[in-house]
């Protein structure tokens, strides 16, 4: 893992949002774990669609205040989603989301790999490899929490809970 010269860093975060269930608590007890590993996290709190709209703009924007970080829930669901759309050098703000401004040509070539390789496990070769210098270069500290708690009568059938965000309400009826 690279070594990081900063000790400090300015983290954009939301009190509520997006199925966040806890976000204020639970950026605190990461600010908490990360002091205890000699690095200070200061947060500047903003509303959810503006810390969206910061997110868009691009972390040398004037809206990002400075910020270094940026914590906000993501769904990881595919490679592009995961890996390209934050990290490939020529989707910067405005022209996608890559907030913090990332540009490898190394990935950048995995990149280009994964995308015209077409036997499933050579992709799955050349993923592992993004996944290494994804870690190797600490490009992302990944939280999972429970979002979107749900409370509900014992009349309501047939709910079963989805393992993403994409939940089907076909199933579910109401006894009476």
């Amino acid at each position: 893992m690279k070594r990081f010269g900063w000790a400090a860093l300015v983290a954009g975060v939301v009190l509520a949002g997006s199925g966040q269930m806890q976000p204020l608590s639970m950026n605190e007890f990461i600010q908490q774990n990360l002091a205890d590993a000699g690095m200070k996290i200061e947060f500047e709190t903003v509303e959810w669609n503006t810390l969206i709209n910061i997110w868009r703009a691009g972390a040398d924007h004037e809206s990002s205040r400075k910020a270094t970080g940026m914590n906000y829930s993501y769904f990881i669901q595919d490679p592009f989603t995961g890996f390209i759309r934050h990290l490939q050098c020529n989707l910067k703000p405005p022209a996608g989301t890559n907030w913090g401004l990332y540009c490898d040509q190394e990935m950048d070539a995995l990149f280009d790999q994964v995308r015209n390789t077409f036997d499933s496990e050579a992709q799955t070769r050349v993923l592992e490899k993004v996944h290494e210098k994804y870690v190797d270069d600490a490009l992302f500290l990944m939280v999972t929490h429970d979002v979107n708690a749900r409370a509900m009568s014992p009349k309501v059938r047939g709910f079963v809970q989805a393992q993403n965000w994409f939940q089907d309400f076909n199933t579910i009826t109401m006894a009476p």
